[in-house]
This record gives C-alpha cells, sequence and structure tokens, in this order.
C-alpha cells in the first residue's frame, strides 16, 4: 500500500492490511563442483530466505506468488536466476566456478560495487579482486571535479546505456564478468548567486536534481550544497542532462508550486551554466 509523506513529516495510524492466498513449494536439484555445501537464497521484493544444502534434491515451501531470485554461492561457484511462482515449481541450481571481475577504463579511481537484488540494494564494497557472486549488481566510481562518470557496462556491449540512479550504473554480471568504465573529461558546471529582493543570501541552501529525460517527474540524482557568504553556488562534476534548480529554505523540493517556480535547464557535455536563482518563500 503506497503511502506518501512530504519532507519532515510522519505518516501515523497507518494499516496495513495482509490478504489471504495460496503459498507454492519450489523444489529443485543443486548441482555444485565436488558436492560442496551451497547456500541458496531466495528473493524477493519483501526479503530473503536462505537455506545450506548439498548437492542434489532440495525443496522450500510457503513461498507467496511473485518473482523471486534464486542465489546459489559456494566457495569460488556462485549462480544467479529468476523464477516465476504462480504454482508449485521445479529449478536447476547449478554453482559455477568464479572469476574475479575485469575492469577497464577506471584508472586509478577505485571502483565501487553493490548487489541490486529484488529485496533492494545491498552494502557498498569496492572492487580489490575478489569474486562477485552472478546477478544483478551496481557499479559506480567518484572521480574528481574534473570529470565525471559517463557509463559502467560489460566490455563489448553496444545496447543504449542504461540510465545511473544516484550515480549508480545496474549491470547483469555472470561468472566471468568484464566492466568496461567510461570517464569523461568534459564534466559540465552550474553556477550562480541566489538572492532575496536583489540581495546575496549566505549559506542559501541549493537544491539540484537530474531529471529523467522520458519521464522529467522523476528523478535520477539530487544534489545539495549551501551557498557562500557572498550567495554564489556552484555544482560541478555533473553529466550531460536535464535539471531542475531552486533555493529554498522552508518549501518541499517536490510540492507543485516550488517545482512551477525552480528553474529548469539543460546541459551538454562540458557546458559551464550561470543560473542565478531568487530564494523562494513559502
Amino acid at each position: 500500500e503506497p503511502i506518501f509523506v512530504r519532507l519532515g513529516e510522519t505518516a501515523a495510524f497507518t494499516v496495513v492490511h495482509t490478504v489471504a492466498g495460496q503459498l507454492f513449494e519450489l523444489s529443485g536439484q543443486v548441482i555444485a563442483p565436488g558436492n560442496r555445501p551451497i547456500s541458496i537464497a531466495l528473493i524477493s521484493d519483501s526479503g530473503r530466505r536462505s537455506i545450506s544444502v548439498k548437492a542434489g534434491p532440495f525443496a522450500v515451501s510457503g513461498l507467496a506468488p511473485g518473482t523471486w531470485g534464486i542465489l546459489a554461492s559456494g566457495a569460488g561457484c556462485g549462480s544467479y536466476q529468476t523464477i516465476l511462482i504462480d504454482r508449485n515449481a521445479f529449478a536447476r541450481v547449478e554453482c559455477n566456478a568464479l572469476a574475479a571481475p575485469s575492469v577497464s577504463g577506471a584508472g586509478a579511481y577505485p571502483v565501487y560495487a553493490r548487489r541490486a537484488d529484488l529485496d533492494g540494494p545491498g552494502e557498498e564494497i569496492e572492487l580489490h579482486g575478489q569474486t562477485l557472486a552472478p546477478g544483478p549488481w551496481e557499479f559506480t566510481v567518484r572521480p574528481p571535479p574534473d570529470r565525471y562518470l559517463a557509463s559502467v557496462r560489460s566490455s563489448g556491449d553496444a545496447t543504449p546505456v542504461p540510465l545511473a540512479q544516484d550515480g549508480w550504473f545496474p549491470l547483469e554480471i555472470g561468472t566471468s564478468p568484464q566492466v568496461q568504465v567510461n570517464l569523461s573529461k568534459k564534466p559540465a558546471s552550474i553556477s550562480g548567486t541566489v538572492t532575496a529582493s536583489s540581495m546575496p543570501v549566505t549559506g542559501a541552501p541549493v537544491f539540484l536534481q537530474l531529471l529523467n529525460p522520458a519521464t522529467p517527474e522523476l528523478v535520477l540524482e539530487s544534489w545539495e550544497i549551501r551557498a557562500d557568504a557572498e550567495g554564489h553556488y556552484v555544482f560541478n562534476s555533473l553529466p550531460p542532462g536535464n535539471y531542475r534548480l531552486m533555493s529554498s529554505y522552508e518549501l518541499d523540493y517536490d510540492e507543485p508550486v516550488a517545482r512551477e517556480k525552480s528553474a529548469v535547464l539543460q546541459l551538454s557535455e562540458g557546458q559551464s551554466a550561470e543560473q542565478p536563482l531568487e530564494l523562494l518563500q513559502p
């Protein structure tokens, strides 16, 4: 049940009603090198269940209908698959040998990764030659202000680059991932001065949002900074795209009135834009 709350609000007296329904069983066969012990995580959008098994048959009951991820992991092996559970189902689970990711294009900058399973993002890790379990991951690099992260994708992949969410690029990896990082030396920037009644506002909060080009009401990434003593602000290391910008102490950035009064601009690669802002008052 979706619940909408505004900035700083608490939604009280919220009641979520469960719905009675049929649960199902997942049975399967595990294939693992050397019959080594395997951990299987069954992952849905409401959480995960883990079981420890050996090579051979397994069965798990009490699964709600929906899409489930099956993540198998063992010593030096792993696999991932998704399955739709709308009846009792069977899955063949193979634990295949893993190789550490081969990463190119990042130079001396560290590459960070986190799993992006159905139950939400996992813990962020820095890649140091360790193996990663197959399945959905997100990757990012945090370069200095003179560069921006343009993409992270599988080497040789010619499909359109997926949209990054909060600077994280989604990537489905296998047992021997080859990750290509693209850092651009032409970041964009936005700067300006925040004023109220034609006077600069010291320490004014400035909010910036990168908008989804296909659906502008959806935000891909957000930034917040404070103006300096002269009311000046600057956002560096920005990718090209459509942006919404505003300054306010109290207004909710997502309120329709605030959106109407926000500055909207489009940045191309390497562009330095100047955008004066009037402090928005409630």
